[in-house]
């Protein structure tokens, strides 16, 4: 099982790249995203008690940003 806490060091992308798929971010969604570019060293454990969301909820979000070329590590 994945450690949820973990350190994540992320690095964002140009997000105003047109060519990307259109992909639903909603204000959470972009909460998190501003979390991270304060810090990108913020465990997904302190990401969700900002945002009040369930750390796996955080989890699978950074997982959706990564999986659609948002950000990346």
């Amino acid at each position: 099982m994945e450690n949820h806490s973990k350190h994540r060091k992320i690095l964002i992308v140009n997000t105003f790249n047109t060519s990307m798929v259109n992909v639903k971010f909603d204000e959470k969604d972009r909460s998190i995203l501003k979390l991270l570019l304060e810090n990108s060293k913020q465990t997904t454990k302190d990401i969700s008690k900002k945002v009040r969301l369930p750390i796996t909820t955080v989890h699978n979000r950074i997982k959706k940003m990564r999986d659609h070329n948002i950000i990346y590590n």
